[in-house]
């Protein structure tokens, strides 16, 4: 029911980060959510330090508040 999460950070050979212009246009600009707000979360550590458990329990919370919201 959910959307998929899209790359937008990326890195180069040089190992310098850049944005991709049209992974961000793909977001914001979709006709579903170009008029709603909006938040970018950015996770980023060391191997096997957590990420994917933060991404959930965040992911987790997000789904049971739309989940409320829809119920009321």
């Amino acid at each position: 029911p959910y959307g998929n999460p899209i790359v937008i950070q990326r890195r180069n050979d040089a190992g310098e980060f850049f944005t991709d212009a049209s992974d961000v246009n793909q977001i914001f600009l979709h006709e579903k959510v170009r008029n709603r707000k909006i938040v970018v979360v950015s996770i980023i550590g060391k191997f096997r330090e957590g990420k994917s458990f933060l991404t959930g329990y965040i992911l987790r919370y997000l789904y049971a508040n739309v989940s409320i919201s829809y119920e009321q």
